[in-house]
């Protein structure tokens, strides 16, 4: 008769010799598995019609992921000392304030989520529209570079034109602009011409399209939907293929640049599926 052993007898098992020698490998070993497995899952639940599942649960894994991102990268930030921080730039700073629009925060949670002080959004909120503490992108209420040349070609063509006459022709053409800008925009330097090209090109081979549809451009490509390639073992890459990729072929006009169409494959296609594609190609634009 066969004794049952306690929680004493387990606790003095030995445990295998060198046992956490590859353990961390076999951590990520497992994450990948486990990934080739997500994907899996959905590839069967597409198939079986339930795609809008399948979207939610790639949805939700993602959003787990890139908070384990975020959280990574925010205890990195916390260890750092306040006062020996990077500043945000001017335009980050503009990001964070119409995060915080949209988002609904207050002072003291947008401070905490961005490791600034009250005082600090504060200061922000109440110089926005200073340029040299909080600024967009590109300014918004920049004119197109059209009109900084036109009123530079009419003061070219036309000395005696002052800004205010400038600015009421403008007017006139729909373009309503202040003479203190006008007077701003002449006082530029007017814009660089392009450098002329060399003529001499050597024996570069050139592609000759001489008209529509005389010569098309072809190339695959793999657009990836779940990520990357990368495993962590060799060789270090899966396969490439739906659900992991869709691969793309597209087709361009040389002489016009157009569009013309483009097929879309599950897996690396054959010679035989590119070519019967190219044919689909060609009748659909007859």
């Amino acid at each position: 008769m066969c004794n049952k052993l306690g929680q004493q007898d387990l606790e003095l098992l030995p445990l295998p010799k060198g046992w956490t020698t590859g353990i961390r490998h076999a951590v990520l070993n497992i994450l990948g598995i486990v990934r080739i497995a997500l994907l899996t899952g959905r590839e069967f639940l597409i198939q079986e019609g339930d795609a809008p599942h399948a979207r939610i649960y790639r949805l939700e894994t993602e959003l787990a992921m890139v908070r384990e991102e975020l959280r990574i990268k925010d205890a990195r930030m916390n260890r750092i000392d306040p006062h020996r921080r990077p500043q945000y730039t001017p335009i980050e700073r503009m990001a964070i304030l119409e995060l915080r629009a949209i988002r609904g925060w207050n002072k003291a949670e947008t401070a905490r989520r961005f490791f600034v002080t009250d005082a600090t959004i504060r200061e922000w909120l109440q110089r926005a529209d200073d340029d040299s503490l909080v600024r967009t992108r590109t300014p918004v209420n920049r004119f197109p570079e059209i009109i900084r040349y036109a009123i530079q070609r009419v003061k070219l063509f036309c000395p005696t034109l002052g800004k205010a006459k400038i600015a009421g022709k403008l007017a006139r053409a729909g373009i309503h602009i202040g003479p203190t800008t006008v007077q701003r925009i002449l006082n530029e330097e007017p814009a660089q011409e392009p450098e002329p090209s060399s003529d001499d090109e050597g024996t570069v081979c050139r592609i000759v399209s001489k008209y529509p549809s005389h010569t098309w451009n072809a190339d695959l490509t793999t657009v990836p939907i779940s990520g990357g390639f990368w495993t962590a073992w060799i060789p270090n890459a899966i396969w490439q293929r739906w659900p992991v990729c869709w691969w793309a072929l597209n087709v361009i006009d040389h002489f016009s640049r157009r569009s013309m169409r483009f097929a879309v494959f599950k897996c690396r296609p054959t010679s035989e599926e590119v070519t019967t594609a190219l044919d689909s190609i060609m009748v659909a634009e007859k």
